[in-house]
């Protein structure tokens, strides 16, 4: 699981009314945090998909073999 990080208010950050202090945090990353702590998502590395090849395009070689018009 990843570590909790500390969310500290500092004394001189305080404010005298609970209203005017700003929200700190993330309310996705806290609730993703405990959906994994109490077992409902899978606390894993997301496995990606393997990347496939880039298909490049060629010429067959009937294609490349002409003919000079006049010769045998």
């Amino acid at each position: 699981l990843p570590p909790t990080p500390l969310e500290l208010v500092l004394p001189d950050e305080l404010r005298d009314s609970l209203r005017l202090l700003k929200p700190e945090g993330n309310l996705l990353n806290d609730r993703f945090r405990n959906l994994m702590l109490r077992g409902k998502i899978e606390a894993r590395n997301p496995v990606s998909q393997p990347k496939k090849a880039r298909r490049t395009a060629t010429e067959k070689w009937t294609f490349k073999d002409f003919r000079v018009p006049g010769e045998v």
